[in-house]
């Protein structure tokens, strides 16, 4: 037990002091760019979202002066044929006359459905 109230005081110091950032003399050995990253506190705030701003004259005239790639050749597919449908013209006009007579009411749906089943029953 004992062992236990003192390594997590410890730990904390040990996170606190090991350096985040290579010192400014390995930083220019290593070519590298260094970065000082801060523990975060409850007191900051989330940065807000800024929104994105419209290209400037500068940024314009660059994407001007760069060379157009030529565009991709279009690619073409073949055309597909459209599958047969699975209910034959017949039934399927006698499925919206069915739906068309529910739809106003002339038929209730236990009489609908009943009739639906039959229709889609027969060969």
């Amino acid at each position: 037990m004992n062992l236990r109230k003192w390594v997590l005081p410890i730990c904390l110091i040990a996170a606190c002091c090991i350096p985040t950032a290579l010192p400014a003399s390995d930083a220019a050995e290593a070519g590298a760019v260094t970065e000082v990253v801060k523990p975060k506190s409850k007191k900051d705030k989330p940065a807000k979202a800024r929104k994105a701003r419209p290209p400037g004259k500068a940024e314009r005239e660059k994407a001007s002066s760069e060379p157009q790639k030529p565009a991709a050749a279009a690619v073409q597919l073949p055309t597909l044929e459209t599958p047969a449908p699975p209910i034959p013209p017949a039934k399927q006009a006698q499925l919206d006359e069915l739906l068309r007579k529910y739809k106003a009411d002339q038929i209730t749906p236990e009489e609908y459905h009943r009739e639906r089943a039959r229709i889609l029953a027969e060969p």
